[in-house]
């Protein structure tokens, strides 16, 4: 058993198809398997097998005299894509737009259907440059702060999944914050989860699966969380997760993301 401090990451891969696999392999915690050439592959995959919700965590800048430009600005009826895109102006003349590349593989599908090749799709989106109106963050915190996280609806999320990792080999759970967190890791605490952690190991070698010895893990063990969305929606993040309401262990991670977003110029206000 370990307790650990609750940790910020901001993801600043520029490859749209290294940013997805990235983020996408955390829920089975296969980072190890990321290799030069791994993405292609594995985003080819996620698309092949229907999960595309993980393509919502690369947005690009596609110019004017690209070909993707027109497609997507003139087919912006697919669900949402209205409410993501953004249009940069030169003078009164389009001169780019931004979007995800969830939402540019929908509209190309929508005309396409199967006869979308997975190497034109990369090929248009591989060399397209990283946007610089949203954020991709990384949270180290635990299950009962990411269950607050997810009720930001209009983001996107990938989150470690507790029914595919073993953790056989130990648990880790988050330091708490607030008042009383003292008392909470006092040696009663740290008893039960040396109880939880040793039970949670003798269902595994009995033969149960992780979705199933999941059911006794506190809301204290850690999780990984990424969370993409715009600056703009970051903004109603902040309003709501800063605010002297909010749970003291939601508070110190928004203070840890501030720390990082100096660090790498990004604003919202």
């Amino acid at each position: 058993m370990k307790i650990i401090d609750q940790s910020v990451e901001i993801i600043t891969e520029p490859n749209p198809l290294n940013r997805i696999e990235l983020v996408g392999r955390v829920c089975w915690k296969s980072e190890h398997r990321i290799t030069e050439d791994s993405a292609k592959p594995f985003v080819a995959g996620l698309i092949k097998r229907g999960h595309t919700s993980p393509l919502e965590h690369a947005r690009v800048v596609i110019p004017k005299d690209h070909l993707l430009f027109w497609i997507i600005f003139h087919e912006q009826q697919v669900y949402g894509i209205r409410n993501r895109l953004v249009v940069d102006y030169d003078g009164r003349t389009e001169s780019s737009i931004k979007v995800n590349l969830r939402d540019i593989h929908s509209t190309l599908y929508r005309i396409c259907g199967d006869g979308l090749k997975f190497d034109d799709f990369f090929n248009n989106v591989e060399s397209l440059p990283n946007a610089d109106d949203y954020m991709t963050v990384k949270f180290i915190t635990d299950i009962g702060m990411s269950r607050e996280l997810i009720r930001h609806r209009q983001m996107s999320f990938m989150e470690l999944s507790t029914r595919y990792v073993n953790y056989e080999d130990g648990i880790e759970f988050i330091k708490p914050i607030g008042n009383g967190a003292n008392d909470m890791f006092s040696d009663e605490m740290q008893f039960i989860l040396d109880v939880i952690e040793a039970k949670y190991i003798n269902l595994i070698q009995k033969g149960w699966k992780p979705q199933e010895a999941r059911a006794i893990l506190p809301l204290c063990t850690k999780t990984e969380l990424y969370m993409t969305g715009m600056l703009s929606q970051w903004k109603d993040v902040f309003a709501l997760r800063e605010s002297p309401a909010a749970h003291p262990q939601m508070r110190n991670l928004m203070e840890l993301l501030r720390v990082e977003m100096k660090k790498n110029n990004i604003e919202v206000k």
